[in-house]
């Protein structure tokens, strides 16, 4: 990365920041009365397209059309964010390195190659081909309103600063990045091969397959459950946590004789599991920003619950940090003379032209990540005598193969790289772009379950539905995100659904990789969506979800999701709104529940904490017996200003190193301290004494859980005094978890002001206000993921609703919404869209009218 910055700065820096400045100078200020509209001649609009500008930069959108609405939409989504869509697109393509250039760090390299080889391009060819005619006009459509703002508004900095010049944006654009998307809503595969990996590594130690997954369980119940109760007799006991074949495969494979690592050593020096090896780099802003991964919240309370007899609605996803945030906000209004209209508003994605979270003054609706399984790792055998070939049941068959061509720029000149991407009829090879995997792993293959259904159809009909029974239905064509999705209507109902392509598995859970050789672990089809589970108006009065299952996952004759989030947050959203309601405004609660910063994890694991840090909490060491005291007497509240939740997560992941150390290999504990779903492993390993991670340890030290603690504590403050220096009041939550929201490229020398920061950090990763972060390092934890727009509907007064953004519509540096929103959201307030293409002239800031 240092490389690249040092070729931005010297080459491209001081034109660039010239014409930043430049622009600067000339940014648009509030206006004063209503400001004249700007008319432009477009082609490919049927009639003529308003978009009134608020004085957010919330853009009001009416038209006649479907088509003509998503051509206003993406000419909007290029004027404000154009060089992000820019980054969306290369990284859905697998062609950052056209963009960014050559030298760009190793994670930003692992994102190209990952995309390409999963060929999201390909896939948006295969969707493109079978979409109705009616979803091709508005991608069409939508792809002209991109070009002609592209072409209008003036070229983005970022673009000059690179020495760029963007293609046009086609319909096959839109798709690979919904492509993008939608795969980071379904990550159960990396946890499959994770456990795969713990499963190699044991054998190669000379312990068993049972024991690597006892290390790591396959199947978990993480209740707070909407849908379903524990059956008395549990339908999937005849289902072997991992296929026999695959099991002797293993085995025979790679079990080895032991080792002297498995003889008792008390003398083994704990401080070493944790701190014996090199840490990894921290946290590229560009690569975790483009690494796309949801988590959030939703819920909605229905009229009983408000006492109006009117249901509310809030959602707020959680995406990784960035400025400009991941949402743009919107209004759309179809005003047709032909056909229904609609008037929507809420959060878009540039890119895409649909608004997934939002209301029509009638239902309200947003969808969390749910990771129900629609991915599945299958072990494939190398042909023994056909090099090339994989064996089946009916006989070796030979590797696809496809070459792959990367561009890669060098200022003005390009090279080129070729990469032979590998599949087998279950989908492509694992191998071959994650690179942790050592030469002798076995070899892997991916299948995905094509996830589109028809979602703009789907969508447009949810935009017009008048109740939550006519939205559930709408959405049953909508499986291009796996997503929890929360309903709520003006006449007081609620709802959950789910819709998904959802494998049918007969004879396996979806959680262990399963043996390709035989065909006996293929998906037996789709459950029927309209056979998935769904509620409607539940007795408590509320629906809430955050990433939890939702549904007793025993409770259904199929695999959905055995594993997902811890249920933190769900727990604490549920025993809120248990309480019923407040005396404040119903936008008020929604808004404080949002803002809820309780770290609902301590709880679980208080009982094996205080054991071990108790014991020294009159240690010698004033120091150390202050801050074992400190966590004592923590409540699980994330004040900034407090060192305990800086303690509490240096003790957590340092446990997490301690007690992994010998159950995994460095590479997998190095993207274990990183996968952004590691919490079920870890909380799953500290609330199971009989967990052998636990019991091994001991085995090695001659440690108990107590004394494992207590030194696992001991680490955690030498770690944060190195840091930190020896004042505990200087430990604080503030300065261990800074928040900064990064411009992708804010890192460049000379580029620092584009991004925003020294913001407090109001949560953890198990609080409502989540602020996710890597545990990389035991006394460091910068904050990584967060809300990415907050979203409130109070059906008490239809025409309004309340969002938020961590920064500002525009990604436009120069221009004064860039940031101008951030300081609402973190005082955990929001401004109102008016539904309707109406706003107060004092509230205009720009009018443009596009005619034929």
């Amino acid at each position: 990365m240092r490389a690249l910055h040092r070729t931005l700065r010297r080459a491209l820096l001081p034109a660039a920041l010239a014409a930043l400045l430049a622009g600067c100078a000339t940014a648009p200020k509030t206006p004063v009365g209503l400001p004249q509209p700007r008319t432009v001649r477009a082609d490919g609009i049927a009639g003529p397209v308003s978009i009134l500008i608020d004085q957010h930069g919330i853009p009001r959108i009416s038209a006649g059309s479907d088509a003509d609405l998503a051509f206003g939409l993406g000419y909007m989504h290029a004027r404000d964010r154009r060089f992000q869509m820019e980054l969306l697109r290369m990284d859905a393509l697998g062609r950052l390195r056209e963009l960014l250039g050559a030298r760009v760090p190793r994670a930003v390299l692992r994102l190209e190659i990952t995309s390409r080889s999963l060929g999201f391009d390909h896939d948006a060819e295969t969707i493109f081909g079978s979409l109705p005619e009616d979803d091709r006009v508005i991608l069409a459509a939508y792809a002209r309103g991109v070009n002609s703002g592209t072409a209008r508004e003036g070229r983005p900095f970022e673009f000059r600063l690179l020495g760029y010049e963007p293609e046009p944006w086609t319909p096959l654009d839109s798709l690979a990045v919904l492509q993008l998307v939608s795969f980071g809503f379904c990550k159960n595969w990396e946890q499959e091969l994770a456990r795969l990996e713990i499963i190699v590594y044991q054998l190669q130690k000379g312990f068993t397959v049972g024991h690597a997954l006892a290390v790591w369980p396959p199947r978990f119940d993480f209740p707070p459950h909407l849908i379903g109760k524990k059956p008395a007799t549990d339908p999937f006991e005849s289902v072997p946590v991992i296929a026999p074949e695959l099991a002797e495969y293993l085995t025979r494979r790679f079990a080895g004789e032991a080792t002297a690592w498995m003889r008792p050593a008390t003398s083994l020096d704990l401080g070493a599991l944790s701190n014996g090896e090199e840490r990894s780099d921290a946290p590229d802003p560009l690569s975790s920003a483009l690494d796309l991964r949801f988590l959030s919240n939703n819920w909605a309370v229905d009229g009983s619950w408000t006492g109006t007899g009117k249901s509310a609605f809030a959602v707020d996803p959680h995406v990784p940090s960035s400025l400009p945030p991941l949402p743009y906000l919107v209004s759309l209004s179809l005003e047709s003379a032909v056909e229904q209209g609609y008037r929507v508003a809420g959060a878009s994605f540039p890119g895409l032209p649909a608004v997934p979270f939002g209301t029509n003054g009638k239902v309200a609706w947003g969808p969390t990540s749910n990771w129900a399984d629609v991915t599945d790792l299958y072990v494939e055998k190398p042909s023994d005598s056909r090099p090339g070939c994989y064996q089946t049941e009916n006989g070796d068959v030979p590797f696809t193969t496809r070459e792959e061509v990367f561009k890669v720029r060098h200022q003005s000149e390009f090279t080129e790289e070729t990469r032979t991407v590998r599949s087998t009829r279950h989908g492509i090879i694992v191998n071959d772009f994650v690179d942790r995997l050592p030469a002798d792993f076995p070899l892997v293959a991916l299948a995905r379950a094509q996830t589109y259904g028809r979602s703009l159809q789907s969508l447009h009909d949810l935009y017009r539905s008048s109740n939550v029974a006519q939205a559930r239905a709408a959405l049953a064509g909508f499986t291009s995100m796996v997503g929890h999705w929360v309903l709520a209507d003006a006449d007081g109902s609620i709802a959950y659904t789910s819709p998904v392509n959802l494998p049918l598995r007969r004879n396996f859970l979806g959680t262990v990789p399963v043996p390709g050789w035989n065909g006996a672990y293929r998906w037996d089809g789709f459950v029927p969506v309209d056979e998935l589970p769904r509620l409607e108006d539940p007795p408590q009065g509320f629906v809430a979800t955050a990433n939890n299952q939702v549904v007793q996952p025993e409770s259904t004759g199929y695999p959905i999701d055995f594993e997902g989030d811890v249920p933190f947050r769900a727990q604490r959203i549920t025993s809120q709104l248990a309480q019923g309601r407040s005396g404040s405004s119903l936008v008020n609660q929604m808004s404080a529940l949002q803002s809820d910063g309780r770290d609902n994890s301590f709880p679980s694991v208080r009982a094996v904490i205080e054991k071990g840090v108790a014991t020294l909490a009159d240690a010698p060491s004033p120091l150390l017996a202050s801050a074992a005291r400190t966590l004592l007497a923590w409540d699980g509240n994330t004040d900034p200003d407090s060192p305990a939740p800086t303690l509490y997560q240096s003790l957590l992941t340092t446990l997490m190193d301690v007690l992994l150390a010998h159950e995994v290999s460095m590479s997998t504990l190095g993207f274990l301290r990183t996968y952004f779903n590691s919490d079920p492993l870890l909380f799953g390993i500290l609330g199971d004494p009989a967990n052998p991670a636990w019991t091994d340890l001991r085995e090695l030290t001659g440690q108990d859980q107590t004394r494992v603690v207590a030194t696992a504590f001991r680490l955690s403050v030498a770690a944060l005094t190195r840091r930190y220096g020896p004042r505990l009041t200087e430990w604080t939550w503030r300065r261990a978890a800074p928040v900064t929201l990064p411009n992708a490229l804010g890192s460049v020398p000379g580029l620092g002001f584009l991004n925003r920061g020294g913001f407090a950090p109001r949560g953890t990763s198990s609080s409502v206000w989540l602020h996710k972060f890597e545990r990389r390092d035991p006394a460091h934890f910068p904050v990584l993921d967060g809300p990415g727009v907050r979203f409130i509907m109070d059906f008490n007064d239809p025409s309004r609703c309340v969002v938020s953004l961590p920064g500002g519509q525009s990604g436009r540096p120069a221009s004064r919404h860039y940031g101008d929103l951030l300081p609402i959201f973190e005082e955990g307030q929001g401004v109102a869209i008016e539904l309707g293409p109406e706003i107060p002239a004092d509230e205009v800031e720009a009018q443009l009218l596009f005619v034929p």
